[in-house]
């Protein structure tokens, strides 16, 4: 059997349509959730699960993702602190405002998303990838990190104090405003223009010759 794609969810061919039912034991397993208004509290774990075009409401904290697909779904404000994300896509999404705090992401991606004030502080990313997505004055403040992968995101106005930038490649992202941390940068890759601008975060000035 050929090994599966690092970031590719496993779903079974045989996912049903969700049609209200709540499991005994607060797993949901093989369910495709569409174009619901989906409001849940405190449930353990969704596997195996596709979203399409849902309005997430209530409150999700704790909670355990693995082998799932978000589609058009708003999550907006939404708090799911102290997740579990494991294979899990996230695509033309909207999480302006959701609150991720100290939660554990593995081998997760967010592709043409806008995640902007969200808050992913204290939390760990394990392979992780944005891409074309907006994050812009989302906070990242004390994150742990390794294989964080960024493809023109909008950082404007992010927070990254405490986190280490060693092993990411921000270039090709917008970093207007940034906050960061000058004893944390050692290891990022940008551009040229970027190192201009990360230079006088620094406070130092480049003149011009």
């Amino acid at each position: 059997m050929p090994k599966n794609k690092p970031f590719e969810p496993l779903l079974s061919p045989y996912i049903e349509p969700y049609r209200g039912e709540i499991p005994s034991d607060g797993k949901f397993r093989d369910f495709e959730f569409e174009n619901n208004a989906l409001r849940f509290n405190f449930c353990e774990e969704f596997n195996g699960c596709r979203f399409k075009k849902n309005k997430f409401t209530g409150d999700f904290k704790k909670t355990t993702f693995v082998d799932c697909v978000f589609e058009q779904c708003d999550l907006s404000n939404l708090p799911l602190s102290e997740c579990l994300f494991y294979r899990v896509r996230f695509e033309n999404c909207k999480g302006t405002g959701s609150i991720l705090r100290k939660s554990k992401f593995k081998a997760v991606e967010f592709i043409r998303c806008i995640f902007s004030l969200a808050d992913f502080s204290e939390s760990n990313f394990e392979n992780v990838r944005f891409i074309d997505s907006n994050f812009s004055e989302s906070a990242f403040q004390s994150l742990n990190q390794s294989g964080f992968v960024t493809q023109k995101i909008d950082f404007s106005e992010a927070d990254f104090y405490g986190t280490s930038l060693n092993g990411m490649d921000l270039s090709g992202c917008q970093l207007d405003h940034v906050r960061l941390s000058p004893e944390k940068l050692k290891g990022l890759s940008v551009d040229p223009q970027q190192a201009i601008a990360l230079v006088g975060l620094l406070g130092v000035k480049v003149k011009a010759q």
